[in-house]
């Protein structure tokens, strides 16, 4: 049987560090730049790249995810998971939290993709869902400084 070609996706953009230590954007192949590429220009910098225009179904699950950082237990405990795999009893500890309350957020925070949890044995560690997780609170964190 012969092998499907391989798709090439269009108006993807790829992300990469620039050499002054800033992510940007650009369509591959074509060395387009952002501005190019039907994004919406960042007016507070014009050192960011510029972002993309959501969909409303992505507008409102961006909304949710804020709704459920806006919770400081739910905060605290996805800041925990940023450190690494943890059990819920570590989390527990961590934030001074119960633990039947920590797994009540976790599903939540689960739901959402925020955090992962991987079974060894018969616990379950929970880490960040992915490295834009950590670059969401780490830049948050980081503005929170600046004012």
């Amino acid at each position: 049987m012969a092998k499907p070609a391989s798709r090439k996706t269009p108006n993807r953009a790829c992300t990469h560090l620039s050499a002054a230590g800033r992510h940007e954007r650009s369509r591959p192949g074509t060395g387009e730049s952002s501005a190019h590429m039907g994004r919406l220009p960042n007016p507070s910098s014009k050192a960011t790249a510029p972002v993309s225009e959501p969909t409303p179904e992505q507008i409102a699950t961006i909304a949710q995810t804020y709704r459920l950082l806006g919770d400081a237990t739910r905060l605290r405990i996805l800041l925990v998971c940023l450190q690494g795999p943890l059990p819920v009893n570590e989390i527990a500890r961590r934030t001074e939290a119960s633990q039947s309350l920590v797994s009540h957020h976790l599903r939540l925070l689960r739901a959402a993709r925020l955090v992962k949890g991987t079974r060894q044995n018969k616990q379950v560690f929970y880490e960040a869902g992915d490295d834009h997780i950590r670059h969401m609170l780490a830049d948050m964190i980081d503005h929170v400084a600046e004012h």
